[in-house]
């Protein structure tokens, strides 16, 4: 797989396999960055999919293959939704900035540039991986009311904002947009499971 990267420099260098590395212009037109860092291209969903997955591991350890099996899908989305700022600063950390592509293999305007090794793509995948969490995956995925993680609290709100979002989906009298949104704030910032009871009663 190859990962691709613009360089501001006048040469870059490459080597494929065992071969001897060799130089490659900078592409014509192209405009240095103000910071002086290097851009790569990279790939969140490739990112994810090629890393070992601790965070999925976590969900199985837990609940069951069956279980995180079934909702696999909507993790693996939630999982390539927030790989990109932990890739974001992965890359920064190697003195690179980042722009992304659905896949790896093009840059996010056709060109190809010369690529990191792929040892350096690899530890940058998995650290950015690694950084993800069971509670991230399944809060992002929206899937608290499948999987009950955290406290008795943040179970019964990760529910009720399911249960809302539900119901507003299905509201034939089609509340407004900024109430619904007045309502998901209740939920968010109720400290208690009987604020949570009352909100709860408001649009059952």
């Amino acid at each position: 797989m190859t990962r691709e990267i613009k360089m501001a420099a006048p040469l870059m260098e490459r080597q494929i396999g065992d071969s001897k590395p060799f130089a490659l212009p900078a592409t014509s037109g192209f405009e240095p960055i103000a910071t002086g860092r290097s851009v790569v291209t990279d790939c969140a969903a490739d990112a994810w999919d090629e890393s070992d997955k601790q965070a999925l591991t976590d969900l199985r350890d837990t609940f069951g293959d069956d279980l995180v099996d079934a909702y696999e899908s909507d993790l693996r989305h939630a999982a390539h939704w927030l790989i990109e700022t932990h890739l974001r600063a992965e890359w920064r950390n190697r003195d690179f900035l980042v722009t992304f592509a659905d896949s790896a293999n093009s840059g996010a305007d056709g060109v190809t540039y010369a690529v990191p090794a792929d040892e350096v793509c690899h530890q940058v995948w998995q650290a950015a991986a690694d950084a993800i969490t069971d509670k991230d995956l399944v809060l992002e995925a929206a899937l608290g009311h499948v999987f009950p993680l955290g406290t008795e609290l943040e179970r019964h709100r990760a529910a009720l904002i399911y249960r809302l979002n539900e119901w507003a989906e299905g509201e034939s009298c089609e509340r407004a947009e900024q109430q619904l949104e007045g309502i998901r704030a209740a939920v968010e910032n109720a400290k208690t499971r009987e604020q949570l009871i009352a909100i709860s009663n408001s649009f059952a």
